[in-house]
């Protein structure tokens, strides 16, 4: 059932109410009828704030969550989560008809094998492009040739859907504390910049893909021992995670400025497949984190390497400051971005 216009409103109002809470908890607050994309870290006027869905509310199974973003930065992740949808659900965009002949658009279901290929067509519109093929082949001079286009999906918008998402879960998560972060602005380039090539271990399977997508589970990426049963088993910290059930989904460190995650995952993978790289549960592993986010800094040392990598950060006064002003160092506006305006007093 599609949600009231009303209950969207009310929602929207929520999620402001706790992006200022979350700010306010870090002892500063950007100014009244203002919030902080989280996705661009501009300063934006309330009236431009969306509800940004993790996974997308096209998937199948309505197990998705809403996360703040602002109308720029919601809209520069649409232009590529259909194809994140199509390439999940296996449904993709088709054309049939007699080789020459009225061709037919619609939606299906594509099934292969050694020496065969199934088409199932789906959607609401499915049995009147049917009966529409039909009645193109019976009027075409040579009905037994059929030609069918099929637009296959790109994995590049799939897996940079899965990067966003996974970046919604973990502002969820930890808020403005890993949003902020250097690491987390490598992520935010990916997600705003398509131009950014999506590194090719960001994406971890470990089983096969199913749908709909679990809710997406925090987890710290490591190397060492498996199965991992204590810190013992741990031989090198590599990074954050977002698992959605077979699908883990890669992200730096809040102070991994060049993306070292990935390129450790990359090696690792060439090396025996990632089998030594294990997923935890960050809401298992360390004592008193809450089941509904981090609400505090948190530093995990790396005994191998003697580094200390921060899952999440505790932010200056500067840098708050700069943050509900609209001039964080890290700010990035998405492209076709409308001018924003500016708000007419400082922070309160």
């Amino acid at each position: 059932m599609a949600e009231s216009t009303t209950g969207a409103r009310d929602r929207r109002k929520v999620l402001l109410a706790r992006a200022r809470e979350r700010l306010a908890r870090l002892g500063m607050e950007p100014p009244a009828g203002w919030f902080v994309c989280p996705m661009c870290l501009r300063l934006r006027p309330e009236s431009a704030a969306t509800r940004s869905h993790f996974p997308a509310d096209a998937l199948p199974g309505g197990r998705a969550r809403t996360e703040l973003a602002c109308r720029d930065c919601n809209g520069a992740t649409a232009t590529y989560e259909r194809s994140a949808v199509d390439y999940l659900t296996k449904v993709w965009d088709i054309s049939i008809g007699p080789t020459r002949g009225r061709r037919i658009k619609g939606r299906g279901v594509v099934r292969t094998d050694s020496d065969s290929m199934g088409i199932q067509l789906v959607g609401s519109t499915a049995a009147r492009t049917g009966r529409k093929f039909n009645a193109a082949r019976s009027r075409a001079p040579d009905p037994h040739h059929v030609t069918i286009t099929i637009r296959e999906p790109l994995e590049d918008g799939a897996k940079r859907s899965l990067v966003a998402w996974s970046f919604l879960s973990w502002f969820f998560y930890a808020g403005y504390r890993y949003v902020m972060t250097p690491g987390a602005a490598l992520v935010r380039r990916l997600i705003l910049e398509p131009s950014q090539p999506v590194p090719a271990a960001i994406v971890i399977r470990r089983g096969p893909l199913q749908v709909p997508l679990p809710q997406a589970e925090p987890v710290l990426l490591v190397e060492g021992e498996r199965p991992v049963k204590s810190a013992a088993d741990i031989h090198e910290v590599i990074g954050l995670g977002a698992r959605w059930g077979s699908l883990v989904v890669a992200l730096p460190l809040a102070n991994d400025a060049e993306g070292r995650v990935w390129l450790r995952l990359g090696e690792l993978v060439a090396l025996d497949g990632g089998a030594t790289v294990a997923a935890l549960d960050l809401r298992r592993l360390v004592p008193g984190v809450t089941s509904d986010g981090l609400h505090e800094a948190m530093v995990v040392e790396d005994k191998s390497t003697g580094n200390r990598w921060e899952v999440s950060h505790e932010p200056t006064r500067d840098e708050l400051e700069s943050l509900v002003e609209g001039r964080s160092p890290h700010l990035i506006t998405p492209r076709r971005a409308r001018s924003s305006p500016q708000p007419t007093r400082g922070p309160q």
